[in-house]
């Protein structure tokens, strides 16, 4: 065989090799080749998300839809698309209305834009109950979704979509069109690939407008351009702003410490929707205060077919922001109110309930950390209107403190703080039908084995009033004598959770239904008469965690939902003391501001409008169904109708202590140097707060 014929084979075979050992080697590095297991990682992911959107019903109220996206897209969504979709449920698929419904996705392609990033393609594949028994399907939906995985784990995540009629719009031709639209902004896309945001009917022409995210924007803010489709292309829709030019705009979302920009559509009641654009400037000195509310409306115009900027819905939506937002200042003289006081000096107790108030009064004067500087043993229940004392009794002590004053329509609870030891150690209810006052668990028997140098109290940690029903979390104290002198020490009863039926005395142990009761620290009234109650435990790790439970005394049952697990106080994970509202809110604070949310979904929180006082937030924040009223450093009154959302400071309330709230009607104590201390009773509703 020819000598050059066979260099010539050989020469060929290596480059054959080579080409091919190089094609392999490029499609192992190139950090654009989705790998197996990335596929198939990839591809589970979105079709577990598919079947999962049937579940979440986007005609529901928007709490509920926030909440059901929370809990079922959970485990597919990276945290922070997760937060964007829940404070913009709109932005999210889902079960429109009963019939058709999504049923799946179905995948089209995938492409690895980068090595953390994965694009697919696919088609939301809608049904009836039609099609699942005669095959086919009753429509398909667009949708393209951002898969990375960019967290510690290295798990594949959904960190983006678009969906929608303009889901596979072809990026490239508009950001081309963007640019050439905005040929000042020079950065569009620099944050990465734009993308549709969201698709709505702004102009009611039955054809959706794109709500296209410019990737791009300022320090806090991310911009975005409302575009129109026209001849199967998208273009930005035209403007005539407020002095009257015509205009091709683009929008801003966002927020920092001190501003925050929104972007929002509003139905004007004829099928347009209107676009508002307003921006919030708050106080450098104190970021819960807001100082400004700009805001610019624009409303379709058929005839001129131009957005045109409007005066009065500008105006109007202002307004109402304001009135929302910015609190209004009242003067607390300027009210209506009741003061009430008698002979004694002291009141360290007080409750109102249904245009009546009772507090406990006697000698001395109240002084932190000092339970022997008040003797305050007499209890009264006057009427408010007339000033009539209609109920007295005095605990037959020679010294008593009496704390915790509850009341409703039938009874009073309080617990008194006794000698020796200076413990809660009794525990009363006055029924107000009859003025009998009753001893709770005087004779209640821990089972301890007697002994002639101890003595057992019983010691009430948490009491609640709900009801006809007390529930108390009490603990067995012993104390021992050795001589002339005592000592103190835990009882081996342990902790227990008994609840009281007032009735009739009957008693009830839900210690084995609830968790370990000595980690109960507060109880709440809810409005189906179920309790819930705070706990701590400590993991197995160290950690501790934090639940809140719910319990059914028609069932005996107990649920639980988790708040947090953190380590030590500096924990960010931890979100510190919280409060719950009869309606199953929790009240906590979340970067230094007062937030509330549905304790199912704390990051389902909105700002109540003031930034937090300190940690202990259930030492000055009470609420009810109809308000949230807080103590503020300097003594004025923070009060947030929860029905109306509108914010109210009352100035010169003078508030040193807890503030007690029953529904609409408010009470603390003004304690006094040189006189004697008062009550104060004051009927939010009667005096318009809020309204």
């Amino acid at each position: 065989m020819n000598k050059r014929f066979l260099i010539a084979v050989a020469i060929v075979l290596l480059v054959v090799v080579v080409f091919v050992a190089g094609f392999f080697f490029w499609n192992f590095v190139n950090p654009k080749t989705i790998k197996r297991a990335e596929k198939e990682e990839g591809t589970a992911l979105v079709e577990n998300f598919g079947s999962k959107l049937k579940e979440v019903s986007l005609s529901a109220p928007g709490e509920i839809v926030s909440q059901e996206i929370e809990t079922i897209y959970a485990p597919f969504v990276s945290s922070t698309f997760l937060l964007n979709l829940t404070n913009d449920p709109t932005r999210a698929p889902g079960r429109d209305v009963s019939s058709p419904w999504p049923e799946k996705i179905e995948i089209i392609s995938m492409e690895k834009l980068d090595s953390h990033t994965i694009q697919v393609k696919g088609k939301i594949i809608l049904m009836t109950s039609v099609e699942v028994a005669q095959g086919g399907n009753a429509g398909e939906t667009p949708i393209m979704l951002w898969v990375r995985n960019t967290n510690a784990k290295g798990a594949w995540l959904i960190d983006q979509l678009s969906y929608g009629e303009y889901a596979f719009y072809d990026m490239k031709e508009l950001t081309s069109t963007l640019e050439r639209t905005f040929p000042n902004m020079t950065t569009i896309g620099d944050r990465g690939e734009l993308f549709i945001a969201q698709t709505i009917d702004i102009n009611g022409d039955s054809v959706p407008e794109a709500l296209v995210d410019l990737q791009t924007g300022g320090a806090y803010t991310e911009d975005y351009a409302i575009c129109e489709r026209e001849n199967g292309k998208l273009y930005v829709a035209n403007f005539r702003d407020k002095y009257m030019l015509f205009s091709q705009k683009f929008f801003s979302k966002g927020a920092s410490v001190q501003h925050e920009v929104k972007l929002s559509f509003a139905n004007d009641g004829k099928g347009n929707y209107v676009i508002y654009q307003y921006t919030i400037d708050k106080s450098s000195s104190d970021p819960a205060v807001i100082d400004k509310i700009s805001v610019e409306a624009y409303r379709w115009n058929m005839s001129t077919r131009l957005y045109e900027y409007n005066e009065e819905l500008s105006l109007a939506f202002q307004k109402e922001e304001e009135r929302l937002l910015i609190p209004r200042t009242v003067a607390f003289s300027s009210l209506k109110f009741a003061e009430l006081g008698n002979q004694f000096s002291a009141v360290s107790a007080a409750a109102a309930y249904d245009g009546n108030i009772t507090y406990a009064t006697g000698t001395g004067k109240v002084m932190v950390n000092s339970a022997g500087s008040v003797n305050t043993r007499h209890l009264i229940i006057d009427d408010v209107k007339t000033g009539r004392t209609e109920y007295t009794t005095t605990v037959n002590r020679k010294w008593a403190r009496i704390l915790d004053v509850q009341m409703n329509e039938n009874w009073v609870l309080f617990t008194v703080m006794e000698n020796p030891g200076e413990i809660p150690s009794e525990c009363f209810a006055v029924n107000r039908r009859t003025n009998k006052l009753v001893a709770l668990l005087a004779t209640y028997d821990w089972g301890e084995p007697s002994s002639p140098d101890t003595t057992v109290f019983t010691v009430f940690n948490q009491t609640l009033l709900q009801g006809d029903y007390a529930y108390l979390v009490i603990m067995s104290e012993d104390m021992v004598a050795s001589g002339d002198s005592a000592s103190f020490r835990g009882g081996v009863g342990g902790t227990r959770f008994i609840r009281v039926n007032l009735n009739d005395g009957k008693l009830q142990d839900i210690s084995a239904s609830s968790p370990q009761p000595s980690g109960i620290w507060q109880l709440w009234a809810l409005d189906d008469s179920t309790v819930a109650f705070g706990a701590s435990e400590r993991m197995a790790n160290g950690d501790m965690k934090d639940l809140v439970y719910f319990y059914d005394p028609l069932t005996n049952a107990v649920g639980s939902v988790f708040i947090d697990q953190w380590k030590d106080s500096s924990d960010p994970r931890s979100i510190g003391s919280y409060t719950i509202t009869p309606d199953k809110r929790i009240i906590y604070s979340s970067n230094n501001k007062i937030v509330i949310a549905p304790v199912t979904m704390l990051s389902a929180s909105a700002e109540v409008g003031m930034v937090a006082s300190h940690d202990y937030i259930s030492d000055y924040i009470v609420a009810s169904d109809d308000y949230l009223v807080a103590r503020l450093d300097n003594g004025d009154i923070f009060v947030l109708n929860r029905e109306t959302n509108q914010r109210t400071t009352i100035k010169g309330a003078e508030v040193e202590s807890q503030i007690s709230l029953s529904n609409g009607e408010l009470s603390f104590i003004r304690h006094k140097k040189d006189a004697n201390d008062s009550v104060i009773y004051l009927n939010l509703a009667e005096n318009g707060i809020g309204s």
